[in-house]
């Protein structure tokens, strides 16, 4: 199958690419998330976990969204990174996807995200990565808006991958995912008022030095 082959190798892309201080996790997805690997620095492990994925039954992508995004919380790390690799679709949720939006804004987390697929579907210091792969049939198709719905306002990107293989795109897409992570900055503070934190915001300003 293509499309599981190309889980595959994102998957060993994206682990071979980390530093040996990162934790990482597994999560696979299709009615329900199953957690196949928690939170380890031994990243063969994750790799020796990838013959247990799978192309079959129905998918709750907002729903095992929401998990992942609850499990990062628990992390050591303030940096967490959610790394789905899905076609987009979801068919059996209980969630809505603004559920699965607020649950990855709550928890500080931001999404990157792998469509595999043709996009020919209309709309509907160290760091904790999670890969969440959705395990649903194998039509080719993807539905990269509806993952941008979750990477965007969490500051991450939405990249789609053809299902026959393209191995210099999705090494480019990892690296990516992977600097664009390192980039990124973590600052934090006590609110006592408790307000919404996606009310906050934050300006950079730039010093010019002659």
């Amino acid at each position: 199958m293509p499309k599981r082959s190309q889980t595959r190798a994102a998957i060993g892309e994206i682990v071979e690419s980390l530093d040996p201080r990162d934790d990482v996790s597994l999560f696979a997805f299709s009615g329900r998330p199953f957690r196949l690997q928690p939170f380890t620095r031994d990243h063969a492990a994750i790799l020796k976990q990838e013959d247990l994925l799978h192309s079959y039954g129905p998918t709750s992508l907002y729903d095992s969204m929401m998990v992942a995004a609850d499990y990062l919380r628990d992390g050591c790390y303030p940096k967490r990174i959610l790394v789905v690799i899905s076609d987009g679709m979801d068919n059996t949720s209980t969630h809505l996807p603004e559920d699965a939006t607020g649950a990855i804004r709550s928890n500080g987390v931001t999404v990157y995200a792998i469509a595999i697929g043709d996009l020919d579907v209309p709309v509907g210091a160290g760091v904790h990565y999670l890969a969440l792969f959705g395990s649903g049939q194998e039509p080719y198709s993807a539905n990269e808006k509806s993952l941008a719905q979750f990477t965007q306002p969490a500051g991450g990107s939405t990249f789609l991958i053809s299902p026959t293989g393209d191995a210099d795109l999705l090494a480019a897409t990892v690296k990516s995912i992977v600097e664009g992570s390192r980039g990124e900055y973590v600052s934090g503070f006590i609110d006592a008022t408790k307000i919404d934190p996606s009310a906050i915001k934050v300006e950079v300003k730039t010093m010019t030095v002659s």
